[in-house]
């Protein structure tokens, strides 16, 4: 049975807000926090360390490197539409690089595992907390491709994989829940705003070219 594109609106909608309102919780909560963050790493599998490095390691060269090679052979064989649709993901995940570095550097939080004993210390990363970056350009370029590519099967393979580099920054002990959270909103509203965006230039392109119309 088809979704009603208001109510896959309302659904989205309602998501968002979930999202947002846990992470005032998480904010606002004393301790809820760093008592979820402790909870998740203190009971993980700690066979998985080793799994859940990985994938965490390979987002950035993921994000980075598929939609670009996906686009050079777009150009390559002249595919209008994969170029265009290429386009539109590498600018969500740009507009997401800007919008996590204005947010992590103006709040300018520090990582729980510089603060807490019991979370591994590591040198991966010591640039602000808020929000992960992993987690925020992962969503907005699955979140991109999501919008241009249609098979359900795809839509699933990518958001279990955003979805685990998500969890991984928690199993690491490398960011808080709320960052993990934050880089979702930040990461899949860059893409939903590019491809608004995206929408608009169309719609104007074919009322220019439209028969109908008739400049002033």
């Amino acid at each position: 049975m088809a979704i009603n594109p208001l109510n896959r609106k309302n659904i989205k909608i309602s998501i968002g807000i979930g999202i947002f309102l846990s992470i005032l919780a998480f904010f606002f909560i004393p301790n809820l926090d760093i008592n979820t963050l402790k909870v998740i790493y203190l009971n993980r599998d700690q066979s998985l360390d080793e799994t859940f490095r990985i994938i965490t390691n390979l987002a950035y060269p993921i994000v980075f490197s598929i939609p670009v090679f996906v686009l050079i052979k777009g150009l390559i064989k002249k595919e209008i539409i994969t170029i265009q649709n290429m386009l539109y993901v590498i600018i969500s995940i740009f507009v997401a690089v800007v919008i996590v570095t204005l947010f992590k550097y103006g709040f300018n939080r520090t990582r729980p595992f510089i603060i807490y004993d019991y979370l591994e210390k590591t040198k991966e990363s010591l640039s602000p907390s808020f929000p992960s970056g992993h987690t925020t350009l992962t969503f907005a370029m699955v979140a991109a491709l999501v919008n241009v590519y249609k098979k359900w099967f795809l839509k699933l393979i990518l958001f279990i994989w955003a979805i685990l580099v998500g969890y991984s920054r928690l199993h690491l002990g490398l960011h808080y829940p709320s960052d993990v959270l934050g880089g979702i909103i930040i990461g899949v509203s860059s893409a939903l705003l590019c491809y608004k965006m995206r929408q608009n230039l169309i719609n104007k392109k074919k009322l220019l070219l439209s028969s109908d119309f008739k400049p002033l």
